[in-house]
């Protein structure tokens, strides 16, 4: 049994040629996100994955035909990993851009961006997130 952390591969709309897919493997290879998001809550997700196999288990003693293992455990994972991300319990502090200074079009007035979560700029990346077991 192996448990995955990955992201559904979905492409950008303004960024050609990019995709979630290559997003979380740039995040990975310079931050290691998921494996900091794995190393903080590595017991949570056991816990979660064995309460999810007894209460599978009860539900087919109790009926029910095929019960998934696993769908509840990974659905509370990814939600952690989301709240882990809006929290920034990673650490990760990114640089913040400013806007640049007004040149020749000294009229132009820049809107002041409000700070977002490192790695949720569009949210594509955290909405995609996925936790499956193989087996």
């Amino acid at each position: 049994m192996r448990l995955n952390l990955g992201v559904i591969d979905i492409p950008y709309r303004n960024a050609e040629g990019t995709s979630t897919g290559d997003v979380a493997e740039i995040l990975e290879d310079k931050y290691q996100v998921m494996q900091r998001f794995f190393d903080m809550y590595d017991k949570d997700i056991v816990k979660d994955i064995e309460d999810g196999i007894a209460g599978a288990i009860e539900n087919a003693f109790a009926g029910q035909k095929n019960p998934n293992l696993f769908a509840g455990s990974m659905s509370k994972t990814e939600k952690r990993f989301r709240n882990y991300l809006d929290k920034e319990e990673h650490g990760i502090q990114l640089k913040k851009h400013k806007a640049p200074k007004a040149g020749a079009r000294k009229k132009m007035q820049y809107k002041k961006v409000e700070h977002t979560t490192a790695f949720v700029s569009s949210g594509l990346f955290r909405l995609n997130f996925k936790a499956w077991i193989e087996e």
